[in-house]
């Protein structure tokens, strides 16, 4: 017996130590990563607020917002990061002589203005109107202001994506981390006070989408670069299978396979790529035999049993068929509208009614079929449009920029737009606006150094032909 207690006692006292250990590498990776951000801002100060919008609009949950002791910190920290930038591109103005507001006549913008008005004017034949008002304010608050600010700090050229691929891949490590430290096996899913699975998930995925371009498509130059990816890639894999959520495992590999469709067709980029893979399985496969592979549900993490058993289960398990009555309902809510939607946040009391049960803030966890139904066949071609344009965006970033910090942040409009297949609402998927209309002022910015260099090239070839 007293064998068997010092034994419990010391794998407890061995899992606190673990925790503690865990806990005091995320802080000092997040310190390093703060100075870091302080040292930028100091020489850089539009570069700062770049990655400082970018680290508080779509990965705002990598951080530990439950140990500050302020209510709503995570929120008022955002909005004061986006009024920083908004004063800042004021004051930049003031200097220059005016505001480069170019951006905003773009296709795109003027696409994600009117979405917004028409969910707004939506409210007004609601049945659900107070739910369609906060779902309205969270749309412009989440997904277009941070999109407008992020164009006010333009142009965006290489260095400008550079600071935001390496602050998404950062907070995307801080996540998968922070979802490690949080690890409980008595929960299926890892659970924050302030954050949902799913999207802890999301932050996690972005991280592992980005490795995974890089590691598959890309050339490796820097055995130190190689090493942050894979560490990278590591945490952010741990904190997808923590989460117990498919979606974001699926929109990782939905977007890397796009992608790559895209990348292949680049010179023999198809040749490293199938030996990367080998090498991978060859490795994975190793490590396996060599530790014992896990036979059942009970040998892993709760949320990767989570994972593999409702994939295993694909449309007869609970939350799927949950799943497939909200789009049945959005359909037929549709078609009833005479294709005219019945209005934002309208689908939560159908949905409440054909269930018999209280109205909730429901939705069909399908953006495209909530466009549908809730906004009928406008809103509907206005989200369509929006998707179209900056996965194109997305595109043809990733075959002009071939090599560089361009071709990882060209996987993020596919990986939102996956997700947003999977779950939350039209303001809720927040990431996958922003990355839409980050990858159109991206192809932009880059268009126009481009342009710059194509002329100089032929100014140049003039000058030695004379």
């Amino acid at each position: 017996r007293r064998a068997g207690r010092a034994g419990e006692w010391l794998a407890e006292a061995g899992r606190r130590i673990l925790w503690h250990m865990l806990t005091l590498i995320y802080l000092l990776l997040l310190a390093l990563a703060v100075a870091s951000w302080a040292r930028l801002s100091w020489r850089r100060l539009r570069l700062g607020l770049i990655a400082a919008v970018v680290a508080t609009s779509v990965t705002l949950g990598a951080f530990p917002w439950d140990l500050v002791p302020v209510d709503r910190a995570a929120t008022l920290t955002q909005f004061a990061v986006l009024l920083a930038a908004i004063l800042y591109a004021l004051a930049r103005s003031r200097a220059s002589g005016g505001v480069k507001l170019g951006f905003v006549m773009r296709p795109f913008t003027l696409g994600l203005l009117a979405v917004g008005v028409l969910m707004a004017a939506a409210t007004a034949f609601s049945p659900a109107p107070g739910y369609g008002v906060t779902k309205t304010a969270l749309f412009w608050a989440l997904s277009v202001v941070p999109y407008l600010v992020l164009g006010l700090l333009g142009p965006w050229g290489e260095r400008e994506v550079r600071v935001a691929v390496v602050t998404l891949l950062v907070t995307s490590a801080l996540m998968g981390l922070r979802m490690i430290d949080a690890y409980d096996q008595s929960g299926e899913r890892v659970a924050f006070a302030n954050l949902y699975s799913i999207a802890a998930g999301r932050i996690a995925g972005i991280g592992v989408t980005a490795a995974l371009v890089y590691l598959l498509y890309m050339p490796v130059r820097s055995v130190r670069r190689l090493l942050a990816i894979v560490a990278v890639l590591a945490l952010g894999a741990v904190g997808l299978g923590l989460s117990g959520s498919r979606g974001p495992v699926a929109a990782s590999l939905t977007a890397v396979l796009a992608l790559g469709s895209v990348l292949t067709l680049r010179g023999r980029v198809w040749l490293r790529v199938a030996l990367r893979t080998c090498l991978a399985v060859a490795l994975v496969a190793s490590y396996a035999l060599a530790i014992g592979i896990p036979l059942t549900p009970s040998q892993v993490a709760p949320g990767v049993a989570r994972i593999v058993q409702r994939s295993m289960t694909l449309g007869a398990n609970r939350s799927d068929m949950g799943r497939l009555e909200r789009y049945r309902v959005a359909v037929d809510a549709f078609v009833a509208s005479d294709f005219l939607g019945v209005g934002t946040g309208g689908f939560a009391a159908l949905y409440a009614a054909e269930r018999g049960s209280e109205e909730t803030h429901d939705y069909p966890h399908n953006f495209l079929l909530e466009a549908a139904a809730e906004l009928g066949v406008v809103g509907l071609a206005l989200v369509v449009g929006l998707v179209v344009s900056g996965v194109a965006a997305a595109l043809w970033v990733a075959r002009r920029q071939p090599g560089k910090h361009a071709v990882l942040l060209s996987a993020m409009p596919i990986y939102g737009a996956a997700n947003a297949l999977f779950s939350y609402d039209l303001a809720g998927n927040y990431q996958m606006w922003i990355f839409l209309g980050l990858l159109v002022l991206v192809r932009a910015g880059l268009g126009r150094e481009l342009r710059w260099a194509e002329r100089a090239d032929r100014g140049l070839a003039a000058a030695l032909g004379s």
